[in-house]
């Protein structure tokens, strides 16, 4: 294979051939037959030689199909063993490869058909034909067997480049920018989010596409992939094929007088890379904006899965250990990923029992944990867990953030945030936390006002945008792979984090850099196969597969779920990501899909509707109830329904129940349903948030520490009880606000329909007469519109397809429950002396006080000594003149105690009683508000 600079030929060579030449021509593209069979495909100004060139890999026995980890990548991979017993990923070494160059050509009926030479052991036939108006030529290639044995057969014909001077690469899912793939690796069908390769140089793209027919609408499997793509060919070049069958699956094992065929599609698009990403997806496999609302509203779903969140027997929830059970993964252990997420929810949702029972304790693991996975036992190693009390096991913006929603009353988490900026941790798995990032300083900006924080984290960033996103990566250095770098915001840019930057400064080069990361990491996004506009069967037999199963539940059972037919967009996996390069397989379309708030605000940034119409993709219409971690196997809605977490773990057996999740899925929803109407009403609904960091790709924006505006209406409290109103339309999704004299209600339609939607309220909770009628001010799309009157506690509300509608009812005067506490000027901010950290006896011992808002005050006492050597902890509390045992505990040693407003001091000390049953006490430590 000839190596090229560049493989495009120039416009002057097309311009020169004989215009006599046998020809094909569509809207886009002009083929033109040269005499030795190859073609010269001109479109954009650009012109690519196709070569007649076809490889043949072929073995007699068994090349021995399978898979494993690359070093350097930590990528799972195919794999073959050619001789039977060493494992090689390098697919051009699992057989035998024939090259193939057609020996004749003719131009008959618009198809080009090319001929071969003869051969005793298989046969092969190929054409190339143009397809009308704008779309790519088609090459479909047939081999027919003429000796028993194992084949795959490939198109080769693309021009090879050298690597060096590719401006930007692609080959699903982890080979791109300029990360050229080490050996020859083969992407087959359930590694390609778009079943493709291509090369960028200079202003043009070219690639390799597998048609459309060839892609079934099914979730794809290691065992059921049927074609491959591949970019490294055997000299190091770079040039876009791709093969089918899977080499070494059965498809691939033909007897006498066996077929098989695939058809590709060469491509050439004007501009860079994501032009042509966005052009196999939208034009080749009909990606758009395809989902909406499935059987209940986005609100519906966020009301079952917070009752789920709260319900303490099937929600994983660990009351002693303040965390959730985690033995999906690593049994003997709980993990929290952030309290925000239900401190959010305890304002948004007015709900002093989110506080009391989840945020609150999920605070105190935060501050005194040293990592977000706590295990039970030192013995416990698997995902590198912490046993230790070493708090926090926090982010700095996570800190920030807290002292934020507490109002500025509680310093403890501005004292942490500020130490912790100064000290490298290892929070979650090896990942290093600096502490001191652009992300870092960003969130101590926020938190103090200091510039030069900001300024800081501006220079930071913007070396950050020079080394990382001007310049494409060479190589896999800054997924740090080694430190458990794996997941897909490893191997992109810090995209999220440049936003949040840019919503805080406005300037522009920090959109740009984070419109180039999001764009890098929707190539993680899964865009095919095509949904088709039908109805499925799914739930085969009454039953869910088996998807999953621990080895904790040797005996798994199927989920019995009935029969169905439903709309295929219900079920298509197009919009999610697979989770990571390690667990892809068991993982493919993980439902966790916090990009999607972001998504939608890139698009109203950058006015690009691709990033809104994966956004839609990844959440409308998807579930009904907390649905687990992702689509896994086959096709089914068993996830979807409202009860399908209310059961035992070990019954949960489609898909993997990661219940430290729970609160992340919460807080995205939320985050998505207040973005969802901020963009559509272009910013005239707006309402502030912090941003939860959490780990791996768990980032949202929550939302609840500050009032915002609608439509210049100020001092406007985002506030969604349960409870608050019912729609006759499912396709309508809402957020609630109040300020002073009214109620405000955002409604979003998910569809493309017009609708009426019929809202009624419900008396008890919007604070309303039913028997009175009120004025309601009304903005459609924007604009203002004709008034409305409530009546009986009822609205029809006229909404547009895809449009907003908000309502102002005046009069209302909302008396909040859990809100009235928190937003209570009376409660007055703690001082430094409200925490302390001490050096006693028995370890370091730390005490707070943490104030979030009137009668919401808590000390929250935990020592760094651990059961290797005492049995039990006590605390004994200084209250009414004497000292009495406010608790004992064993195992992490901790202790909360509610506190009244009137307290002025929190006295107390801890003793240790040894496993040999001796005492120790440690001296009184005195708190002061």
């Amino acid at each position: 294979m000839h190596s090229h600079r560049s493989f495009f030929l120039g416009f002057a060579l097309l311009m020169a051939s004989s215009l006599s030449a046998a020809t094909l021509q569509n809207h886009r593209y002009t083929l033109t037959l040269g005499k030795d069979g190859a073609v010269r495909m001109q479109s954009a100004g650009q012109t690519v030689e196709l070569r007649p060139r076809f490889a043949v890999v072929m073995a007699e026995t068994d090349p021995k199909y399978s898979r494993l980890k690359d070093a350097e990548t930590a990528f799972v991979v195919p794999s073959w063993k050619p001789d039977g017993k060493t494992k090689t990923a390098d697919f051009l070494q699992a057989g035998h490869v024939v090259t193939m160059d057609a020996t004749g050509a003719e131009l008959k009926d618009g198809v080009l058909h090319w001929t071969f030479a003869d051969r005793p052991d298989f046969a092969l036939e190929a054409d190339l034909s143009l397809p009308k108006e704008n779309a790519d030529p088609v090459i479909h290639m047939q081999l027919k067997a003429k000796k028993a044995g194992w084949f795959s057969a490939g198109y080769t014909g693309i021009p090879a480049t050298d690597p060096k001077a590719v401006d930007w690469l692609w080959q699903p899912l982890v080979w791109q920018e300029k990360r050229f793939p080490s050996k020859p690796f083969l992407s087959t069908e359930y590694m390609c989010p778009v079943p493709a390769t291509f090369v960028q140089v200079g202003p043009a793209t070219m690639g390799l596409a597998v048609d459309q027919s060839e892609v079934p609408f099914r979730l794809p499997t290691f065992q059921n992939s049927r074609f491959g793509v591949m970019l490294r060919n055997q000299d190091g070049e770079a040039q876009p094929m791709a093969f089918a069958p899977v080499f070494g699956l059965p498809d691939s094992h033909l007897q006498v007088g066996g077929t098989i065929s695939l058809k590709v599609r060469p491509f050439i698009t004007k501009g860079d890379w994501f032009d042509a990403y966005r052009h196999v997806a939208t034009d080749l496999f009909g990606f758009h904006d395809y989902r909406q609302n499935g059987p209940v509203s986005l609100n519906t779903t966020l009301d079952n899965m917070i009752d789920f969140a709260m319900n303490d027997t099937y929600s994983g929830w660990n009351a002693a250990l303040k965390g959730f059970d985690y033995a999906t993964d690593v049994p003997g252990t709980v993990k929290l990923v952030s309290a925000l997420h239900p401190l959010s929810l305890a304002i948004v949702r007015d709900n002093p029992e989110i506080y009391n029972r989840r945020a609150l304790p999920m605070m105190e693991y935060m501050m005194s944990r040293q990592k977000y996975l706590f295990s039970m036992s030192p013995e416990i190693e698997g995902q590198n867990p912490s046993h230790l009390m070493k708090g926090p096991a926090a982010e700095v913006s996570e800190l920030s953030a807290l002292y934020a929603f507490s109002q500025d009353r509680s310093p403890v988490f501005r004292y942490f945030a500020d130490l912790e900026s100064k000290t490298p941790r290892h929070l979650n798995l090896e990942m290093v936390s600096t502490g001191d990032s652009f992300q870092d300083l960003l969130a101590l900006y926020r938190m103090t006002g200091e510039q030069a924080y900001l300024d800081r984290a501006k220079a930071k960033a913007d070396s950050y945008i020079a080394e990382r996103i001007a310049k494409p990566q060479t190589d896999f250095s800054d997924v740090h792979v080694a430190a458990g770098g794996q997941f897909w915001t490893d191997f992109s840019p810090k995209w999220v984090d440049l936003m949040e930057l840019y919503e805080t400064t406005h300037e522009k080069r920090y959109l740009d850099a984070a419109a180039t990361g999001a764009k890098e990491y929707m190539q993680y996004v899964w865009l095919q196969p095509t949904v088709p506009n039908d109805d499925v069967f799914v739930n085969k037999g009454g039953k869910t597969v088996i998807a999953y199963h621990s080895r904790l539940n040797p005996s798994p059972q199927p989920i019995p779920s009935p029969e169905q037919r439903v709309p295929a967009w219900r079920v298509s996996q197009i919009g999610l990501t697979p989770e990571a390069s390690t667990t892809y397989t068991p993982n493919p379309a993980v439902l966790l899909t916090h990009y999607a708030a972001y998504m939608l605000r890139l698009a109203e940034y950058t006015g690009d509707t691709f990033f809104r119409d994966v956004a839609h993709s990844a959440v409308l219409g998807r579930y009904e109830n907390f649905p687990g971690y992702d689509i896994n196997g086959e096709y089914t809605t068993t996830y979807q329904r409202a009860d399908y977490p209310l059961r035992p773990w070990k019954e949960l057996t489609y898909n993997e129940i990661y219940y430290n999740h729970v609160w992340p899925h919460i807080a995205l929803l939320t985050d998505y349903l207040v973005s969802d109407a901020i963009t559509r009403s272009r910013g005239a609904v707006d309402f502030p948030s912090q941003y939860a960091q959490a780990y791996a790709y768990l980032m949202s924006k929550v939302y609840g520490d500050r009032p915002g505006t609608i439509y210049g209406e100020k001092d406007v409290k985002l506030w969604m009880p349960k409870g608050l109103l019912r729609t006759d339309q499912v396709e309508v999704n809402y957020i609630a606000g109040y300020n002073v004299n009214t109620l405000f209600l955002v409604l979003t339609n998910q569809s493309n329909s017009p609708l009426a939607a019929r809202v009624q309220l419900d008396p008890n909770v919007a604070s309303i007469t039913q028997s009175a009628e009120y004025k309601v001010r009304v903005w459609k799309d924007n604009h203002a519109a004709a008034q409305l009157l409530m009546k009986n506690g009822e609205i029809v509300a006229p909404l547009s397809p895809r449009g907003i509608t908000v309502l102002a009812i005046d009069g209302v005067h909302i008396v909040p429950n859990f809100q009235r506490r928190y937003f209570d000027n009376s409660a007055s901010k703690l001082s430094d002396a409200s925490y302390a950290n001490t050096t006693t006896p028995v370890g370091p011992v730390h005490g707070m006080i943490l104030g979030m808002g009137k009668d919401m005050s808590t000390a929250y006492i935990w020592l760094e000594a651990t059961d290797e050597t005492y049995e039990t902890a006590e605390l004994f509390v200084h209250r009414g003149n004497e000292w009495n045992k406010a608790g004992s505990t064993k195992y992490p040693f901790d202790f909360s105690i509610p506190m009244k407003d009137s307290e002025e001091v929190f006295e107390y000390y801890v003793q240790l009683i040894a496993k040999d049953g001796k005492i120790t006490k440690a001296e009184p430590v005195t708190l002061k508000r």
